[in-house]
């Protein structure tokens, strides 16, 4: 969505093509997380996705890989892409620090609330990073 806003508004810059390995990332690891919680009720209905193939602790170390590497690559990009640091260096603590709660939780107590923390942790941690990401590139 934000890249056909941009497209259709005339207010396109190549540096936000980096949306798209940003994007898919932090998708991915969404998608893993966010199936987790419901993944046992899903494999007696028959679901067999990827994250159902994987298994629950595959699936969270997935997610949680695909998201540090989404935060990883937003800090790499930064000596290239003139980012305003001010802004993008504590959106991404924040994620990060995230990213640690949900390892943190799910390391102490492996249960289904573990499970949904971790879901809505990342998510939050996605739209704030994001957020950040883009304003400090603007």
């Amino acid at each position: 969505l934000p890249l056909w806003v941009w497209l259709t508004l005339g207010a396109w810059r190549d540096v936000l093509w980096w949306l798209l390995p940003l994007g898919a990332l932090i998708g991915f690891a969404l998608h893993l997380v966010n199936t987790l919680p419901d993944i046992e009720g899903d494999a007696t209905h028959g679901v067999n996705g990827i994250a159902h193939r994987l298994g629950t602790r595959r699936s969270m170390m997935a997610g949680w890989g695909a998201f540090g590497a989404a935060l990883v690559l937003s800090a790499a990009l930064a000596p290239f892409l003139e980012y305003e640091l001010w802004v993008y260096a504590p959106t991404a603590a924040f994620a990060l620090g995230l990213l640690g709660a949900s390892i943190g939780l799910y390391a102490s107590r492996r249960d289904a609330f573990a499970l949904q923390f971790g879901f809505g942790a990342l998510g939050v941690g996605a739209a704030v990073l994001a957020a950040g990401w883009l304003a400090a590139v603007s």
